[in-house]
């Protein structure tokens, strides 16, 4: 089922649906709100299967826990009357009145798909119109077959492009808040990890690195890229503070990393950078393993060691750790910018 947005005039339409109180324990945020509402709506159909299977055999724990769980659902888009009617079969699980829940069930998943519907039907305009602008374009640009086979072409992107903003803006709470419902939400393998690491660097107020997570996941969905995550970004493993002279030396279309520890190094490598950079006496005089540590978990991502003195074993050693370019320290801004022009191009 496609995943669309809602508008709060048609929402307060909805029988037993307070959209208010939701908005104001929300913070006014009608995108948290509205990915609450996807989430409802894709978990009914999976929910009203279990309970039905668990009433029949009968099983009232998983009965009950799957109630309980719809239960939260409900109270989180404050479905009120939905909510009252779902206690109630808790109520009677909980007696272990086994014959009294057959008798409930079905008018309660009756009255539940009838929500379901109305809520469907506050979709915007908007919202179809955007559908069938992007299924004109595709057909234009003749690739509208692959498109509609894209596993991913019927989330709402926008949900993820907003979270990428409120990264890019400062607003951490808001993107946390977000992140969580987003997770919520079961969304395949891939786009749960980077929804993980995301919610792990915000937690921990590393902006920069949830910003360039968030970046490679709208890359994987296809979505409109925010210039920002265009960025070419350079992992730079180090002690001395280098960055600010590569960063003179790269300009402003460069986003940097840096990690001084080997853990920081294999997390940070993890973000995907385009470029890792190693100082060969960083980690205790072992960089030149941590950047064949790196290169083994990372094999498709370019390196180059910097050196304060190189011979002719260092430098073998550099390349049979899989380095591509080699950097004599201190850095000449010029002959590294000329070197990374490749990789950046």
């Amino acid at each position: 089922m496609a995943v669309k947005l809602y508008i709060t005039e048609n929402l307060r339409e909805v029988k037993g649906l307070y959209t208010e109180r939701a908005l104001a324990k929300m913070n006014g945020d009608m995108e948290i709100y509205s990915t609450l509402l996807d989430k409802f709506l894709n978990q009914l159909p999976r929910s009203i299967s279990k309970l039905r299977k668990y009433v029949r055999e009968p099983d009232t724990r998983n009965y009950l826990s799957e109630l309980k769980a719809l239960c939260v659902d409900l109270a989180d888009i404050f479905a009120l009357d939905i909510l009252d009617r779902a206690n109630m079969l808790c109520q009677t699980a909980e007696k272990g009145e086994s014959e009294r829940c057959v008798q409930q069930l079905e008018p309660f998943i009756q009255a539940a798909q009838e929500f379901a519907y109305e809520v469907k039907q506050c979709r915007t305009q908007d919202a179809i119109e955007n559908e069938d602008e992007a299924a004109s374009k595709a057909a234009e640009m003749d690739i509208g077959g692959s498109m509609m086979k894209n596993k991913y072409a019927a989330l709402n992107k926008s949900k993820f492009v907003d979270l990428y903003k409120r990264i890019d803006a400062g607003l951490t709470d808001k993107a946390i808040n977000l992140t969580n419902v987003l997770k919520a939400m079961g969304y395949d393998a891939a786009i749960s990890k980077y929804l993980y690491d995301i919610d792990a660097d915000l937690s921990q107020y590393r902006i920069k690195h949830a910003q360039i997570s968030c970046g490679r996941l709208l890359t994987l969905l296809g979505c409109d890229i925010p210039e920002s995550v265009k960025k070419f970004t350079l992992l730079i493993v180090d002690s001395s503070r280098i960055e600010r002279r590569i960063e003179n030396a790269l300009g402003s279309g460069v986003m940097v990393l840096t990690a001084v520890t080997k853990s920081e190094a294999a997390e940070q490598a993890a973000k995907r950078p385009d470029f890792i950079l190693v100082n060969r006496d960083v980690c205790g005089g072992d960089g030149v393993d941590v950047a064949k540590r790196l290169k083994t978990a990372f094999p498709d991502i370019p390196m180059g060691l910097m050196f304060l003195k190189a011979g002719a074993q260092d430098i073998l050693n550099a390349r049979q750790a899989g380095a591509a370019e080699i950097f004599l320290l201190p850095l000449d801004e010029a002959a590294f910018a000329e070197k990374m022009k490749r990789y950046m191009q």
